[in-house]
């Protein structure tokens, strides 16, 4: 291996790597799982399924921030600087192909629940000034909800919803 024969720590710390990845990999793959049965509950409203995948997703997100500080520890002792970029390098530099292209794949699925997280964000919110809004008209609210538009220049300006339901 590559990595073996050039690293100054040797195929222990690649090994070590090699598992945390996998473990990564593992986590990555179950957190797509509870993004995407959360994005198919939001538009049911099924709020059962909503409270139990934010559950999930809050474990699995404290099992990759372990997992992240055991790598950055890891590659620490082992003299490598602590940033994305320096660690990127040092696979290049020393690690076998192989494992530069896991980690490559594991950027691309974290990049993938990233995104999922934020259309999920966006299908809660819309969900939220949607009963906000009817709420408004069904209590005749003085307070309107504000809503953000854009002119036709692109510029955002805010404005006042004014839907009325009925007044005694």
């Amino acid at each position: 291996m590559r990595g073996e024969q050039h690293s100054p720590i040797g195929g222990e710390l690649l090994q070590r790597l090699s598992e945390l990845m996998d473990s990564e990999q593992a986590a990555l793959s179950r957190l797509l799982v509870v993004l995407k049965r959360e994005r198919d509950a939001i538009p049911r409203k099924d709020v059962e399924v909503i409270d139990t995948t934010l559950s999930e997703k809050l474990d699995i997100l404290e099992q990759l921030q372990q997992l992240d500080q055991d790598r950055r520890q890891l590659l620490t002792d082992a003299g490598c600087e602590n940033s994305r970029r320096a660690f990127e390098q040092w696979l290049q530099q020393f690690a076998d192909p192989a494992l530069l292209h896991r980690w490559s794949q594991l950027m691309a699925e974290l990049k993938e629940c990233h995104e999922l997280h934020r259309v999920n964000i966006q299908l809660l919110e819309s969900g939220r000034r949607q009963v906000q809004r009817v709420l408004s008209v069904i209590t005749g609210s003085t307070q309107q909800p504000v809503e953000t538009v854009y002119d036709q220049g692109g510029s955002t300006s805010r404005k006042l919803s004014t839907n009325t339901f009925a007044k005694a």
